[in-house]
């Protein structure tokens, strides 16, 4: 039997790629919690999951299986990429909104202590949901164009090529500053810019694309496991043992914002790997328990804003005069906002979701126009308490 068919012979649900976000989820929490409520940076199991784990399948692995869904879903016409696009874009100012602002307000922090009202310059702060709402949108153009994914993909490499160039580039004027760092790596609070991260949506595309024609997985998975393993061995024996200047991601932090295109390739061929090797556990999985291990990746805007709410609350109202101080209290702590998050997310879609849809629904457009204009009112306050000097991720949040 061929590897692959003329016709699109491998539809529906993949378990692979249901286990590979559910995974990468739960770690992303870990890292969250370590890099927020933590103050222990030596080389730790916590450490290790957020600079080596996180680099190869972290961020990058949502937007390539997110590629991948958008070629597997059935709402794939332009106009739906483009609705998505919006709300998703909104669901990152409605995260903004309650990580940043909601969460300092209800523990007191920005109250009894008005200094630390600093951090409100972070509620317009670029985040992986503002990036996947433009990434929407850019596809609905391009498929609006009648772009091929390779097309797609081409595209892809030219804009991480540009963002090579634009690296750096701003204004030194806040909002103009920041509405750039949308689009690529500046000094504002810029994580995931368009330019420098849409490969790998571009890329997952095309994967997802010529997933669908797959009529033998398994003989696909025997050529793809191996090969996948050796070009990322590869990738990391050049990266830590030549003297080489090609290869960055994991220098430090600054590849969140600007990531460069020859990282971006090697670390694409990791993912194709990690997807084969959860092809293989999928298949050692009973299937009756595929329903709970999946279900992260079900919900994984939810999984991502509420555990985002929950640590912010614990690091105002806990952790922010006495962070934890070794992996021992990250590895302790990060069960407790994973399994608040699994419960919250259950609640909220079993008993909260219909009646809040309902209430919210029936004035949705003022309560759209009401978070983004107090995020955005937030953001400026904590700007003037900056006295010019804003707090970002390349300064680590400390530019004074």
């Amino acid at each position: 039997m061929a590897v692959f068919s003329s016709l699109e012979v491998n539809k529906g649900r993949q378990n692979e790629f249901d286990l590979v976000k559910a995974l990468t989820i739960v770690l992303m929490l870990w890292t969250h919690v370590y890099e927020n409520l933590s103050t222990c940076f030596e080389p730790s199991l916590s450490y290790f999951n957020a600079y080596y784990r996180g680099c190869l399948f972290g961020a990058s692995t949502f937007m390539f299986c997110m590629g991948i869904g958008m070629v597997y879903t059935r709402s794939c016409t332009p106009g739906d990429f483009f609705k998505r696009g919006v709300h998703i874009f909104f669901t990152g100012f409605l995260l903004n909104f309650f990580r940043v602002v909601i969460s300092g307000i209800i523990t007191g922090r920005y109250i009894y202590d008005p200094q630390s009202a600093t951090y409100l310059i972070l509620a317009v702060g670029s985040d992986i949901l503002f990036f996947a709402g433009l990434a929407f949108m850019l596809m609905a153009l391009l498929r609006k164009l009648g772009l091929r994914y390779w097309h797609i993909l081409l595209v892809s490499i030219l804009l991480s090529a540009l963002s090579y160039f634009l690296e750096g580039v701003g204004s030194r004027y806040f909002v103009v500053d920041q509405a750039m760092g949308f689009l690529w790596g500046n000094f504002s609070e810029s994580y995931f810019p368009l330019f420098n991260w849409f490969i790998f949506v571009a890329a997952g595309c095309l994967f997802g694309k010529m997933y669908l024609h797959i009529d033998d997985k398994a003989k696909f998975h025997r050529i793809c496991f191996p090969a996948g393993l050796v070009v990322m061995l590869g990738y990391l024996f050049i990266y830590f043992k030549t003297d080489q200047n090609i290869f960055f991601q994991f220098d430090d932090c600054l590849y969140l914002g600007h990531r460069r295109l020859p990282d971006s390739v090697m670390t694409i061929f990791a993912n194709v790997w990690l997807i084969s090797l959860f092809y293989y556990i999928a298949k050692a999985i009973p299937q009756k328990s595929m329903p709970v291990l999946v279900h992260p990746s079900k919900h994984i805007n939810q999984y991502y804003c509420i555990s985002w709410f929950f640590i912010m609350i614990a690091y105002f109202s806990l952790f922010y005069e006495n962070p934890l101080a070794d992996d021992a209290g990250v590895l302790t702590f990060w069960p407790v906002i994973l399994s608040v998050t699994i419960v919250t997310v259950i609640v909220y879609n079993k008993w909260l979701k219909a009646p809040l849809s309902l209430f919210f629904g029936k004035h949705h457009t003022f309560w759209v126009v009401f978070v983004i204009l107090v995020t955005l009112g937030a953001a400026f306050y904590g700007y003037n308490l900056c006295g010019g000097k804003y707090p970002t991720f390349i300064n680590d949040y400390n530019p004074w």
